[in-house]
């Protein structure tokens, strides 16, 4: 049974859409995963084996779950299989005989494992799938680079220019081998060395040498900042633009990784595609060369240019192989250095440094076994190469003395030898290019994935709100990517422009999703949302925004000066920011610190207290003065009389508010209270009528 190739997860569900790409892979079609994306959207759960069966079958394979035994899997060997490990995985099955098993993880490739290891492992379910007979194969091709071909389509000029003048450069060294024949010539003797003329032309050729490269590399980084500052702009802009689901599935210490790799991509891009393009261009200047002066060493050239070829090319799939799972370790391991980082506190406080040492140790050791995998085969690599660029030339004189040709004198074989080494070199340049391109594609597999994301629809047509009046949820429900389950189920009320709306429920009962299409984040799976009376579709969402302002339960602040944080787009005066503070009763402790408004707020806020980052986040919001004012438990980390204050002043501005607090004594004066369980309405009213009236909300009541 031929290999299966390794397809990497990008995201942390969606190992079974890699193992149905990798099957059909195995079967001959050509499909890229941003067509399985569109064909089974991947959420927050993954897949079940049923979903990949329904996929499978719906393009041409017949499909069957079974329920076995470790014996069982033998039975099916000359087919791959989608195996559950673990109870929460999915691989898939290459090879397993009496003695071991081979598989290939989408989050680590290939593994070779002991029987009974497996054994501990198999969850007892797998997939088996074979396509029909007389199919249509996919062949749907993905190109690597179409996000620098907006690019490169605006700078083919400036493009064209840089290539004509390194080309330049190029066929300048063609120049060498002529003059170290024409050299041979002229020193017939000892005293033409004391000529000086003769090493005129030489002189002179170095330095226009000189200036000709200089202009190149030059030209070259103006180009390569110019084409990294476009995709840069483009990457965050798209980051900034997806759906907020694309979040819920990758992690931040991926996210940054991705945007890491760009800069390595830059310098493969700018280097090795010129050198790949001229050097190629070389290579059949000099076979067209020999051709004509030379033909004897034709066969000499091909021959080692295709055993190069061939031993460079068995290296080199080893190089890929353990790139991409190089890639796989280091991604999980910088998000884990990422993740206890940022939760220093509390593992000083709980006392887990062990724990987390531990941790970061065994993923450090994964990666760096991967490293050096990979380093040894680059290594082996770089070192064919090498010699094959340095011995390959010199091999024209053993292939005189074989082929017993005496015709060439000194002049001609200094010339082809001088043809030999440029013929090799840039032979072994395109080699590293073709090694570099395949190190490139696995880093575009993972920006591509950024890139093809789905971005929120901007509506055409659409209404400019300038004063909220009413809101209007009518029979709204909404499940997340890929997800079954509803976690929001008819959700029905209104809000009028003055009013306070609290939502009340225990921990996941959908208060924070709700509040995610009040800020624009999702979009209702069925039923309505009404802005004035009309649908929010047909709304411009930038407009119905600006009118919002959103405190979040999590309060971010930048590492900037308080004055910054809280005048994000420092449009505002000094004094609308200091009234905008005084509202939200955190002007004073800004006073009592010595550099006032200017005080640099460290990362995270971990100079200031929860209290005064939650404060500064109600003055960055009230800043804009907004229509509408969603607070997502922003007052718990206040003392209660500082919480009454900010409620009050709230209040008497006649700011409509929307409230999610988890205690009641936050929302008990509200309008009207929504209560919320396991995604439902169960309850919806003032707080005196829930309290009388629902058993449910007493009970939240009673709790706190």
């Amino acid at each position: 049974m031929k290999k299966v190739s390794y397809v990497p997860q990008l995201q942390e569900s969606e190992c079974g859409l890699c193992c149905v790409n990798m099957v059909m892979r195995f079967h001959g079609d050509q499909i890229p995963m941003s067509y399985l994306y569109e064909s089974l959207e991947v959420g927050r759960d993954g897949h079940n084996l049923s979903q990949l069966r329904g996929f499978l079958e719906k393009n041409n394979y017949e499909c069957k779950i079974y329920k076995s035994n470790v014996s069982d899997l033998e039975k099916f060997s000359g087919s791959p299989l989608i195996v559950f490990i673990n109870n929460c995985h999915f691989v898939v099955l290459e090879k397993i005989n009496s003695r071991n098993v081979t598989y290939v993880d989408p989050d680590i490739g290939r593994v070779k494992e002991d029987l009974s290891e497996f054994e501990a492992e198999y969850s007892g379910k797998f997939l088996f799938a074979n396509p029909v007979v007389n199919r249509k194969k996919f062949s749907i091709k993905e190109n690597s680079f179409s996000v620098y071909n907006d690019f490169f389509r605006k700078h083919i000029f400036r493009f064209g220019v840089l290539l004509i003048i390194a080309g330049i450069s190029y066929l300048l060294s063609l120049i060498n081998p002529v003059f170290l024949s024409q050299m041979s010539k002229q020193f017939d003797n000892l005293d033409s060395f004391n000529n000086p003329f003769l090493l005129l032309p030489l002189l002179l050729f170095l330095v226009f040498y000189f200036v000709v490269f200089t202009i190149k590399n030059i030209k070259t980084v103006n180009f390569s900042i110019k084409m990294d500052e476009h995709i840069y702009r483009k990457l965050v802009k798209k980051l900034l633009g997806v759906d907020y689901s694309f979040y819920m599935t990758r992690s931040t210490g991926d996210l940054m990784y991705r945007i890491g790799l760009m800069r390595s991509n830059r310098e493969f891009l700018i280097d090795s595609i010129f050198r790949g393009l001229l050097d190629f261009g070389m290579i059949i200047t000099i076979i067209g060369i020999v051709f004509i002066v030379s033909p004897f060493f034709i066969p000499y050239i091909l021959g080692i240019g295709s055993l190069m070829f061939l031993v460079l090319n068995i290296i080199r799939k080893k190089v890929i192989q353990y790139q991409k799972i190089e890639v796989s370790e280091t991604i999980k391991q910088q998000s884990q250095e990422y993740e206890s980082l940022m939760a220093m506190f509390s593992i000083k406080a709980m006392k887990s440094e062990e724990m987390i040492r531990d941790l970061l140790s065994e993923n450090y050791t994964k990666t760096i076994k991967m490293f050096s995998k990979r380093f040894v085969f680059t290594d082996l690599y770089r070192t064919t190469n090498t010699i094959f660029i340095s011995f390959a030339p010199l091999g024209i004189f053993l292939y005189l003395i074989i082929m017993n040709n005496n015709q060439f004198d000194i002049t001609s074989v200094l010339f082809m030898y001088g043809l030999m080494n440029i013929f090799f070199t840039s032979v072994g340049s395109i080699f590293n290019a073709f090694n570099m391109y395949g190190v490139f594609k696995v880093n575009m597999n993972r920006i591509n994935d950024i890139f093809q994301a789905t971005e929120l629809p901007v509506p055409k047509n659409t209404f400019t709100v300038k004063k909220i009046d009413s809101l209007e949820f009518n029979n709204v429900s909404f499940k997340y990517p890929g997800q079954k389950e509803y976690t929001l189920k008819n959700i029905s009320f209104s809000l009028k422009s003055g009013e306070r709306l609290g939502i009340a429920g225990a921990t996941g009962s959908g208060k924070s999703t709700l509040l995610g299409f009040l800020l624009g984040l999702y979009q209702p799976t069925d039923g309505d949302i009404l802005i004035n009376g009309k649908k929010m579709s047909e709304v411009s969402t930038d407009s119905f925004r600006e009118l919002l302002s959103f405190i979040p339960q999590d309060p971010f602040v930048f590492h900037k000066s308080i004055k910054q944080n809280i005048d994000l787009d420092g449009n505002s005066s000094d004094t609308e920011i200091i009234k905008a503070a005084k509202m939200a009763q955190i002007h004073e402790d800004i006073n009592r610190m010595p550099m006032k408004y200017e005080t640099i707020v460290s990362e995270l806020g971990r100079n200031i207290s929860g209290g005064q980052k939650q404060r500064i986040i109600i003055a960055r919001a009230l800043l804009n003065n907004p229509e509408i004012i969603v607070m997502d438990e922003a007052t718990s980390a206040m003392d209660t009389l500082t919480e009454r204050k900010i409620t009050k002043l709230l209040k008497n501005n006649g700011k409509t508010q929307v409230i999610v607090a988890h205690r009641i004594s936050t929302i008990k004066n509200c309008n009207q209270i929504l209560v919320l369980d396991k995604g439902s309405l169960v309850g919806n009213g003032n707080h005196e009528s829930l309290l009388n009236e629902n058993g449910y909300y007493q009970s939240l009541v009673n709790s706190n």
